[in-house]
């Protein structure tokens, strides 16, 4: 009953109780496919479901399979180790991009880890740098792709119309966002 409610159940206020950073509600609220309600959400959704199609799964499902195998041969013949350290962090070899972006999320999601960041700074602060950090990221991608857009779920999302309009900038950097942070 409740996912039929969206006036009484919404997701539109966004998924960050009390807020974001210098603000009392989320700021990705009605932005995102996780923090809109319909029709917003529906036209979101429709355009996401793409950038999951079977065809694209199976794109990423041959690319996959082949640098998994390689790095588990490589990992076999040094003798094993730790898969996390040894083998994840190689598979996006040879896509810098792919690298830097999993660098980019794991800091968001470390943001209080010291692993990845500084954690002597103010925590609200760090937050939001990362989140800046990912947004500048894709908005380079962004403006390589209105020149040579591609099959890749950003060129999708550009694509991507809300009752006919395209998405906003904030909007689709948010969904890009939550698409590199819910990989990682």
């Amino acid at each position: 009953a409740a996912y039929r409610d969206d006036n009484s159940f919404s997701s539109a206020h966004g998924a960050i109780l009390g807020g974001s950073y210098r603000s009392e509600i989320d700021t990705a609220s009605n932005r995102m496919l996780v923090s809109s309600d319909p029709p917003h959400h529906t036209a979101l959704r429709r355009r996401m479901k793409q950038v999951f199609s079977r065809e694209m799964s199976q794109r990423v499902k041959t690319i996959v399979r082949s640098r998994v195998t390689t790095a588990l041969q490589r990992f076999v013949a040094d003798g094993g180790g730790d898969f996390a350290v040894d083998v994840a962090l190689d598979l996006p070899a040879g896509y810098p991009e792919a690298r830097r972006l999993l660098d980019l999320t794991r800091a968001m999601i470390g943001f209080q880890d010291p692993g990845y960041v500084d954690v002597t700074r103010d925590r609200a602060v760090r937050l939001a740098e990362t989140q800046m950090d990912i947004f500048d990221y894709f908005s380079d991608l962004i403006d390589a792709r209105r020149s040579r857009p591609g099959t890749d779920a950003v060129s999708i999302l550009m694509g991507a119309r809300d009752g006919g309009k395209p998405l906003d900038e904030e909007s689709l950097l948010s969904n890009l966002m939550n698409l590199a942070v819910g990989g990682n």
